[in-house]
C-alpha cells in the first residue's frame, strides 16, 4: 500500500500520456485494422472507399417511367352536309385516301324530287308572269315576278346541295374512323361526323408525366419509348414542351408532355 501510494502520481501522469498516444476509438480501430492487414490491403480498402463516396457524390439520371398516348399531329373530320341517307360508304378505317378523293355518297333521290318539283313550279311561275304582262296586270305580273325570284333561290340551295352528294377527303392522309358496315344506308343528321381523316407523317406521343416528377422533366429532355406491339424496338426523342396545366388520367394527377416524332415511313 505505501508503495502504490508513492508510485500513484507518477502511475497517473504515464497512463494518461499513454492513452493520449493511442488516440480515441477510431485510431485504436484503425490501428488494430493496419496491423491485422498488410499495408498493400490497407491501401485497397482505402482506394475503395474514396470510390465509393466518390460514386455516391456523382450526379445520375433520375428516369421517370410513365405511360403515353400517340396522337396525330392534326387531324380533319368529314360531316354530313344535310339530312339524308348514306348511299354508299367507299372507305373503311386504315384505308390511305388522297385529297379530293371520294369517301362516300348520300342518297339523291329526295334532291331530284324536289329540285324536279321547284323546277315545275318556277315554269308555272314564269308562264303567270307572261300571261300577267301580256293582260296588262302589272300587279299579278309582279307578284310572279317575286315568286320566281324565290323559287331561284331555293333551286340554288338545292343544287349546291346536291353538288355535296359526293363526300371527299379534304386531306391526304389515313382514315381512322367510318365504318361501311356501319354508314351504308344509314340516316344521318347535319353536321354528323362520319370520317375522321388524320396524316400520319408527324406524330405527337403525349407522356402522362406524374404531378410529384413534374420538376424533373424540362423541355429538351430525352426520352427512350416503347409502343404496345412493338415493344423490341426502341423509339427516341425529345421533349418539345410541357403543358402548364395538370390534367386527371386514369383517376391520376399527371402533367402532359409532348414529344414530337417523324413518321414519313408509316410504321408507326
Amino acid at each position: 500500500v505505501r508503495f502504490l501510494s508513492t508510485v500513484a502520481k507518477c502511475l497517473s501522469a504515464t497512463l494518461e500520456l499513454t492513452a493520449r498516444a493511442e488516440g480515441g476509438l477510431v485510431r485504436r480501430a484503425m490501428t488494430r485494422c493496419r496491423r491485422a492487414v498488410s499495408r498493400q490491403a490497407f491501401a485497397l480498402m482505402t482506394l475503395s472507399a474514396i470510390g465509393v463516396v466518390a460514386l455516391m457524390a456523382s450526379p445520375w439520371p433520375y428516369r421517370i417511367s410513365c405511360r403515353c398516348v400517340v396522337e396525330p399531329m392534326q387531324r380533319r373530320f368529314v360531316v354530313a352536309p344535310h339530312d339524308g341517307l348514306i348511299e354508299m360508304s367507299l372507305v373503311q378505317p386504315g384505308d390511305v385516301v388522297r385529297a379530293g378523293q371520294p369517301l362516300a355518297r348520300m342518297d339523291a333521290r329526295e334532291v331530284r324530287w324536289e329540285l324536279a318539283g321547284l323546277e315545275a313550279d318556277r315554269r308555272q311561275a314564269l308562264q303567270q308572269r307572261d300571261t300577267s304582262l301580256t293582260r296588262g296586270e302589272l300587279a299579278k305580273s309582279e307578284l310572279a315576278r317575286l315568286e320566281i325570284e324565290q323559287l331561284d333561290a331555293k333551286l340554288e340551295l338545292l343544287r349546291r346541295r346536291a353538288s355535296l352528294l359526293e363526300l371527299q377527303a379534304p386531306l391526304d392522309g389515313v382514315v381512322l374512323s367510318g365504318s361501311l358496315d356501319k354508314l351504308s344506308s344509314a340516316p344521318v343528321k347535319t353536321g354528323q361526323v362520319l370520317f375522321e381523316i388524320a396524316p400520319l407523317d408527324r406524330l405527337r406521343v403525349e407522356v402522362s408525366t406524374p404531378a410529384e416528377d413534374y420538376r424533373h422533366v424540362p423541355e429538351g429532355a430525352s426520352v427512350e419509348m416503347r409502343f404496345e406491339g412493338r415493344l423490341n424496338e426502341l423509339q427516341t426523342g425529345t421533349l418539345s414542351r410541357v403543358r402548364p396545366r395538370s390534367e386527371i388520367r386514369d383517376a391520376t394527377d399527371v402533367f402532359v408532355a409532348e414529344v414530337e416524332m417523324d413518321n414519313r415511313d408509316h410504321s408507326i
